[in-house]
């Protein structure tokens, strides 16, 4: 399985630090081209969409009620990102920054301190998620062998794990809370760190 293909994230990651200039220009310049270079990628990702010939590996269809021929149209590929997953989630992300410019955030915000250490946050939040599952698992389950390895959604043996495995879908979302609360002093302290220091390795965290 090529989860992180290497080509589509380094054009976002390029994009990313193109989009950089545009924080130079003036407030009202600069939101008034945020706000229409989103709607523009938004408004591209429907005509690609409806389209559904190119944009994403899963084809849409009609679905028996219109809502779910909704959750259908949105159904994108992430892993890899698809066309389609970038022009729907860049595009409503740009409108987001230039509404997020109204605000003024103090240091201690969560949109700041997680921000700010991106990359330290996701390497806690990958180890932290982990070790989170293995505990939950073996309380449910025990000393298995599956403990260690990669569930059957990630492409894990399936006949090592047992019918029904898993959590619903409202453990999720209560780990999801306890992860950003455990890891939130640690990134303000990481942070804080980057603040005092101005080591070349810092700026990739």
């Amino acid at each position: 399985m090529t989860a992180y293909p290497a080509l589509p994230w380094i054009g976002v990651m390029a994009g990313g630090y193109c989009l950089g200039a545009v924080f130079g220009w003036d407030a009202h310049r600069r939101r008034s081209f945020l706000v229409r270079m989103g709607l523009a990628l938004a408004a591209a990702f429907v005509v690609v969409r409806a389209v559904n010939v190119y944009g994403d590996p899963l084809r849409w269809s009609q679905q028996a009620a219109p809502g779910f021929t909704v959750l259908f149209f949105l159904n994108i590929t992430k892993y890899p990102p698809s066309l389609d997953f970038l022009l729907m989630t860049l595009g409503p992300a740009m409108v987001v920054l230039a509404w997020l410019e109204n605000f003024h955030f103090h240091f201690t915000n969560p949109l700041i301190v997680f921000g700010r250490v991106p990359f330290f946050y996701y390497g806690a939040l990958l180890l932290l998620a982990h070790l989170i599952g293995i505990g939950m698992n073996f309380l449910r389950y025990g000393a298995k062998p599956f403990l260690l390895i990669a569930p059957p959604s990630m492409r894990g043996p399936s006949k090592l794990f047992p019918v029904g495995y898993g959590f619903p879908l409202w453990t999720v979302y209560a780990v999801w809370v306890v992860v950003l609360l455990l890891l939130y002093p640690a990134c303000v302290w990481f942070a804080q760190f980057k603040q005092r220091r101005h080591d070349w390795w810092l700026t990739y965290l």
